[in-house]
């Protein structure tokens, strides 16, 4: 790999000097540290090159098997690192680990808080999933919240009849019963009025039912309650007002009011410029409006983020905009940060080709065709095209 690279860092390094000087990581935050766990076996029919086969042998795991699951998560991040729910998924297998202290300060749900500082989280997991997808759907922290009362307080979280609302409320939120959550968590609410992270819980359960001006509403009224207690410092990522904020422009985006999503990220940036989640998304709004000009400044500050998946996407849209070595940059830094996320590998391949180095070239295409998942079919098919015109040159 870097035979484009290397041959034109002369031609266009001083423009890009300071994006280097930035200090974008090569690896992802707390990669380095992570003790890489052997692919759990799959089905005999599953496709072991996809994040959702792992994520889903992650979900049936998870209550009996925690270790297993932490596995299975781990890979369905590494071959997607955009899927937050697995970042979830991996962030509550870890607290469901017996072998393990649960890490991190938070509050689960409105019952369960636990505040040790010495019980921190090394590589915010849950902090990575929320900043992929603030409005996530938090279905395992029942289980978590019951398993830490089991072993902070030697209580166990009923799953019977309880007359305690806030409860009902996370027991029908985490089955799926959204519309009986949000009439327990409304009557939650009237029973504790100062207790805004309802709210946010309330927001969460209309947005999953698809109710988003409610969504948006409840999202509002914890935003109005968390910078009134803001001397409060959050007990988790949920609480945070910067990733409220960041929530409430995904709902407007969600809903279809690309203006205001606009003003809600742009009021997010207004309290934090170098928020570069925010940029991201603002990246995809300008795609959506064909203002690729807006979309390259947006993507070109959200690259800071240190995500694989957002270096690609970016890649992508340079291509476009016929920056084939700039592109090449973004895709070379996505393999460099996750090796086993094959996305870039095809269009580097690609771009290697187009400039001469077919030796260079082979190999990427191999490297895809061996790992895309199924969904892919098209794309291995025009890999394996291009393989074969280049070896026998060779």
């Amino acid at each position: 790999m870097g035979g484009i690279l290397p041959r034109m860092i002369p031609r266009w390094l001083p423009a890009h000097l300071p994006l280097l000087l930035l200090g974008v990581p090569a690896l992802l935050p707390g990669q380095a540290q992570d003790t890489v766990p052997p692919r759990p076996p799959l089905a005999s029919d599953a496709d072991t090159n996809s994040a959702v086969a792992y994520y889903a042998l992650g979900v049936t795991q998870l209550p009996d098997h925690p270790q297993r699951a932490a596995a299975a998560f781990f890979w369905a991040t590494r071959l997607d690192p955009a899927n937050g729910a697995a970042w979830y998924g991996r962030w509550a297998a870890r607290m469901l680990d017996p072998d393990r202290p649960p890490p991190g300060s938070f509050a689960l749900g409105g019952l369960v808080e636990i505040r040790d500082p010495d019980r921190q989280d090394p590589d915010s997991l849950r902090s990575k999933a929320l900043l992929r997808d603030p409005l996530l759907y938090v279905r395992f922290d029942f289980d978590v919240g019951d398993e830490l009362m089991r072993r902070t307080a030697q209580v166990a979280l009923s799953l019977h009849e309880t007359s305690d609302p806030v409860l009902r409320g996370w027991i029908d939120y985490a089955a799926g019963r959204f519309a009986s959550a949000a009439r327990d968590y409304a009557e939650g609410v009237r029973a504790h009025p100062g207790d805004y992270g309802l709210h946010l819980a309330r927001a969460r359960t209309f947005m999953l039912a698809s109710q988003y001006d409610s969504a948006i509403s409840e999202m509002g009224l914890f935003l109005a309650g968390r910078a009134h207690y803001i001397e409060h410092d959050p007990v988790g990522p949920d609480q945070s007002l910067l990733l409220g904020r960041y929530a409430l422009a995904r709902l407007e985006a969600l809903k279809g009011d690309t203006d205001a999503a606009l003003r809600a990220y742009a009021a997010v940036l207004a309290s934090d410029s170098g928020f570069g989640r925010a940029h991201v998304e603002l990246a995809r709004l300008a795609l959506a409006r064909h203002d690729t000009a807006l979309a390259l400044r947006e993507y070109g500050w959200g690259v800071t983020v240190g995500d694989p998946a957002v270096w690609y996407e970016y890649g992508m849209l340079l291509l476009r905009a016929r920056r084939p070595a700039d592109a090449a940059l973004q895709f070379e830094r996505a393999i460099q940060a996750d090796s086993d996320y094959v996305a870039p590998y095809l269009p580097l391949a690609l771009l290697e080709e187009k400039a001469g180095f077919e030796a260079e070239a082979v190999p990427l295409y191999a490297r895809f065709i061996a790992e895309a998942p199924r969904s892919q079919a098209g794309a291995v098919t025009v890999a394996r095209g291009r393989v074969g015109r280049l070896r026998p040159a060779r």
